[in-house]
């Protein structure tokens, strides 16, 4: 099952991982920097769900927008 369909496919990643503090108005656990670095996902931060496959990359984005409370 693909991890990919709990992003937002119209955001990039990185606009994923900051969508509930931006929307949601709820404080970060972490820093955006510091979560980034912490699951090494620098290289997917521009990239939209659709432009790659079902991988650990896809999880990754997805684990950094459930880390993002």
């Amino acid at each position: 099952m693909t991890q990919t369909h709990r992003l937002f496919s119209n955001l990039t990643v990185e606009e994923t991982i900051r969508f509930p503090v931006l929307f949601g108005k709820r404080k970060p656990l972490l820093a955006f920097d510091e979560l980034v670095e912490l699951l090494s996902i620098e290289k997917l931060l521009e990239r939209r769900p659709k432009s790659f496959p079902d991988s650990c990359w896809a999880f990754r984005a997805q684990a950094a927008k459930s880390a993002s409370p």
